[in-house]
């Protein structure tokens, strides 16, 4: 993917994203890439005052995906 344009991976990346939510039952459809971007940058905020590192935090939901 490097040599796409920073554009064509944001738009892969959100439909990936897309993806994994509907996976766990949540419709996007009715959200715009503004409103699914704004969404993560919520997200991280939120994991960003839990006082969780990133890398604990991949552990974590890694060992949630582990157990579906």
């Amino acid at each position: 993917m490097y040599f796409l344009s920073e554009e064509k991976k944001e738009r892969i990346y959100i439909a990936k994203l897309r993806d994994n939510l509907a996976f766990f039952g949540h419709d996007t459809s009715d959200m715009t890439d503004e409103e699914i971007k704004e969404g993560v940058n919520d997200m991280g905020k939120m994991f960003s005052k839990c006082g969780i590192t990133c890398d604990e935090l991949a552990k974590r939901l890694k060992a949630m995906a582990n157990c579906i």
